[in-house]
């Protein structure tokens, strides 16, 4: 059960810190150019409140508690809203000319391409992370489920 509990808290630290490069990705640039947004910006605070939100449930899901519904529905959540919030950020990297957004060659600079690029990296990699942890918790539910038929129907 230790090695269970271990890859728990991996999937959940790594929720984290996605969910937080997003998050000071997303502000970075909402702060930067917030006299140039227009009306775009609306998609850009709908991707800040949902990494916002990943950011806070990971780490309220980092304290230890039994697993329960609640924990798999918020994967599962959050797993579709981050795909939401990289899809927008997707549209709206497709017309500035940045080329593929699977390109991640040379997202380390300073221009706008690749902030959301970056940004693009973080919001897709924080939502496999919940969709992982969501299937984790699956798999535990049900393992559980099946050792406590086993141990009932046993007679030795």
């Amino acid at each position: 059960m230790p090695a269970v509990r271990v890859l728990a808290t991996i999937l959940r630290i790594s929720q984290l810190a996605f969910s937080a490069a997003a998050v000071g990705l997303t502000s970075s640039y909402l702060y930067g150019h917030e006299c140039t947004l227009g009306g775009s910006h609306i998609n850009f605070i709908y991707v800040e409140i949902v990494t916002a939100l990943g950011l806070v449930f990971s780490l309220l899901l980092l304290i230890p508690a039994p697993s329960s519904i609640l924990e798999l529905g918020l994967d599962f959540a959050l797993f579709i809203l981050l795909l939401t919030a990289f899809g927008l950020i997707t549209t709206y990297i497709g017309p500035l000319d940045c080329g593929s957004i699977w390109d991640w060659c040379c997202i380390t600079g300073n221009t706008i391409c690749q902030t959301l690029k970056a940004d693009i990296i973080f919001c897709f990699l924080a939502a496999i992370f919940f969709l992982v942890s969501g299937l984790f918790g699956i798999w535990r539910s049900l393992k559980r489920k099946l050792e406590g038929l086993e141990a009932a129907t046993s007679y030795f």
